[in-house]
Parts: C-alpha cells; structure tokens; sequence
C-alpha cells in the first residue's frame, strides 16, 4: 500500500494501458504533498472511468481509501480488474496494444 499511496504507480500504470496513439494521464512524478498524492490518485480513478474498467463513480474506491489505508480491499480489487483481458489483446508479434479507444487528460 505505501508504494501506490503517491498514486504515481497507478497513474503510470493507466499510462501503460492507455490506447496506442491517445493522450496521456499528465501526473505529478514525485509528489511532495498530501494533495498533489491524492490529486494522482483522483487522476487514476478518472482514467479507471475512462477506460470503462468501472462504469460509474459509485463503484470506485476514494482517494483517502488508498491514502489513509481504509479501504485496501476495494482498492486490489480495482486494480486487479485492469487484468481483465477485455483491456488488452497481443498482436501476433506479442506486441502489446493497449485498451480500446479512449482516451483521457487532465485538464
């Protein structure tokens, strides 16, 4: 949990995921503060919407979820759903392409 807590791998991983050729998630690398952590947070939450891994705000956990620890089984639950192979397919060159069609910023 402390190495998700920034949100900086969460929001690299969306990055990872993310549709060849779109936009990506713009986070704060090495977050120094309480809100630019949780604001990365908040930045892979919206992606998860994006990217249609949940479909709608209900499902997903808060940032304080993360942050403060409380709520760690709803927060590996979402993150394992990025596994579901709806997000991904191989070509047959085994490159990876990645989710289908969205993309998403922050603005």
């Amino acid at each position: 949990a402390d190495a998700l807590q920034d949100g900086t791998i969460l929001c690299n991983l969306l990055n990872k995921v993310q549709p060849l050729g779109s936009e990506i998630i713009v986070y704060r690398s090495k977050p120094r503060v309480s809100l630019w952590m949780l604001e990365n947070i908040h930045l892979f939450l919206q992606g998860c919407l994006a990217l249609g891994v949940h479909k709608s705000p209900e499902t997903l956990f808060e940032p304080l979820d993360l942050f403060e620890k409380k709520n760690m089984p709803k927060v590996t639950q979402q993150v394992s759903s990025l596994q579901h192979p709806h997000f991904f397919h191989v070509t047959g060159d085994s490159e990876l392409v990645r989710a289908q069609g969205v993309c998403w910023r922050n603005s």
